[in-house]
């Protein structure tokens, strides 16, 4: 049966619907999809905004823990208008106040209290330049902070805010103020001490120059004094008088020896003295030491005797001349306070410590000295007690300048003693390696020389040759010209440098007709001090005028630095005065040019 068409049509639209229904189905499950789909994105994208917000939460954490942690240094960030974002608890603390009050108020208004900012704002320069700022800020309460302002670039360049750090430097400013302040009273102190040490200087010039002068006034009449008394011991026969010229040579030998000693310790002090380093025996120095003070030993009927330990170098390195020195103060001052006995030398090897040593044991049967006095004997001018200072006298000098010459060698001297039993003083010096040098394996004859025979054998040099002494002193000039006519040489005399140079050069003279002053001088002795033209100028112009024959200086200027100064001048060799006989007739012969002759002893 057929349907009515009604009917037909309501199945046609009842179909379309139910296709209309399927298909609004499948676009309402496609839709689910893509909303569940889309939930999904957003809870993954909510979750990773909430794990970044929880690491930015974590990285401000840390940021605030390490800035908090910063002692003593304020930290503050603003925005490009100057608004505080955030701050340490460094800051706060200091303000007084909590985070919450000063985040977005003006850094001016709530750190200085100020209506506008800084004329100096590092943070405004950062802002400006983008470049980080520095400088120090000296606040109204007397503190100084080191600022820094440090500008926070975008990608884009563009500068979004400032960190700005404060360290508080007031104890740095304060310290460096007070270096300051101990730099300049320091440069004031090195000032003061450099006037102090040029004051001291120049009293130690004007000491030294007082010393070399009141040197020469005494030397130059001691050299007439000793020599004439020299002369006179060859030629009294009078008991009595040679015993009173041996006093006269006595006497000033001990005046000479006191002012020596007093020349030696200005120049140890002003550390100008220089030493030499020459092969020396020490049984040839030790031989002589004693054949110097026999007489002296045999005045007060003492012994001497040296001992030598075996085996012994035959030399070693040292100052020859200050060893003998000091050996000859050692021995002196032991015979000095010594009254009854003897004196012994002792030398030996001392190979017990990391250096082998020579030494010197003087053994002396003395008065000793007390414990309390041991450390005090070196010092200058150190004499004991009142007592002692009236039975034996001396200057005080003699063990000082030993000391100082021993230690000055490389060496020392060291004293043992008791009262009543006597003293022993040891001078040990570096002795050098001997592993090369000849040893001495049994103790050689010792010979010492008395007072006649030392006599005798002065007369025996000779010398020959003319010799131009130029002398204003008439006194020395009698002398030296006699002594020199006695060994047997021709001598003319000069009053001072220009009548030298006359004498010596023909050419200069204004009378021509002295037949003897064209003959030619073998040697000139030059007196250095003297009126006109003294000799320090007549050397250096006969050398200038081509004069080649030997200049010997003959003064009374003994300083150390006075030798360099005349062999400066053009000097062959420095003579000081007073003169020893044998030594300076020794010395002429050395330069002459025919060698002395020796005759025998009458």
């Amino acid at each position: 049966m057929d349907l009515p068409e009604s009917a037909r049509q309501m199945r046609r639209h009842g179909d379309r619907g139910c296709e209309d229904i399927a298909l609004q189905t499948d676009s309402l499950e496609q839709i689910n999809e893509d909303l569940a789909r889309a939930n999904e994105y957003l809870e993954t994208e909510i979750a990773k905004r909430w794990q970044f917000e929880a690491s930015l939460r974590k990285a401000e954490r840390e940021k605030a823990a390490i800035l908090n942690g910063i002692a003593g240094v304020c930290v503050i960030h603003v925005d490009p208008e100057l608004r505080i974002l955030w701050a340490n608890s460094v800051l706060c603390e200091k303000l007084g106040c909590p985070l919450t009050t000063l985040e977005g108020q003006p850094c001016y208004k709530a750190v200085f209290g100020r209506d506008c900012p800084c004329l100096e704002c590092t943070v405004r320069a950062a802002l400006r330049t983008g470049s980080i700022q520095q400088g120090e800020q000296a606040l109204p309460d007397g503190t100084t902070w080191l600022i820094c302002s440090n500008p926070i670039q975008e990608e884009n360049g563009q500068v979004s805010g400032v960190i700005r750090t404060a360290l508080d430097i007031t104890e740095r400013k304060q310290m460096e103020e007070r270096l300051a302040r101990s730099a300049a009273e320091l440069r004031q102190a090195n000032e003061a001490l450099r006037e102090s040490t040029a004051r001291a200087e120049a009293a130690n010039r004007a000491k030294s120059a007082f010393l070399a002068n009141m040197s020469h006034e005494i030397r130059t009449p001691m050299t007439a004094i000793m020599g004439f008394a020299d002369l006179l011991t060859d030629e009294a026969d009078l008991g009595e008088v040679r015993d009173a010229v041996k006093t006269m040579k006595r006497n000033s030998d001990h005046l000479l020896g006191l002012i020596s000693d007093i020349l030696d310790l200005a120049n140890l002090e002003a550390g100008n003295l220089p030493l030499q380093r020459a092969a020396c025996s020490p049984v040839e120095t030790v031989r002589d030491v004693l054949r110097a003070m026999q007489v002296r030993a045999e005045a007060k009927r003492l012994a001497m005797a040296c001992h030598y330990r075996h085996p012994m170098p035959i030399a070693f390195r040292t100052d020859p001349a200050r060893l003998r020195q000091i050996l000859v103060n050692l021995v002196g001052n032991a015979i000095k306070f010594t009254d009854t006995g003897g004196i012994r030398v002792m030398v030996r090897v001392d190979s017990s410590g990391s250096e082998s040593q020579m030494c010197f044991d003087v053994i002396d049967m003395g008065i000793g000295i007390p414990s309390n006095y041991i450390h005090d004997i070196f010092e200058p001018f150190f004499q004991g007690d009142e007592s002692t200072i009236r039975q034996y006298g001396g200057s005080g000098l003699g063990l000082s300048i030993a000391r100082r010459l021993a230690r000055a060698m490389g060496g020392d001297i060291h004293v043992r003693s008791r009262p009543g039993e006597g003293s022993t003083f040891t001078l040990a010096l570096p002795s050098g390696n001997l592993q090369d040098v000849p040893l001495l394996n049994e103790s050689p004859a010792q010979l010492v020389d008395s007072d006649d025979k030392r006599i005798a054998a002065s007369k025996t040099t000779r010398v020959e040759g003319r010799v131009l002494l130029v002398e204003d002193g008439l006194d020395n000039q009698r002398l030296i010209r006699l002594i020199l006519q006695k060994a047997g040489a021709k001598v003319a005399v000069a009053m001072n440098g220009r009548e030298a140079l006359e004498q010596a050069w023909p050419e200069l003279q204004q009378d021509h007709s002295a037949g003897d002053a064209s003959e030619p001088f073998d040697l000139i002795l030059m007196d250095m001090q003297m009126p006109v033209m003294d000799g320090y100028e007549a050397t250096r112009e006969l050398r200038r005028r081509g004069y080649t024959g030997p200049i010997l200086a003959l003064t009374a200027h003994a300083m150390t630095h006075d030798r360099q100064k005349c062999l400066d001048a053009g000097c062959d060799e420095f003579i000081a005065k007073p003169i020893d006989r044998d030594q300076f007739l020794s010395t002429i012969a050395h330069f002459l040019p025919a060698p002395p002759v020796q005759c025998p002893p009458k």
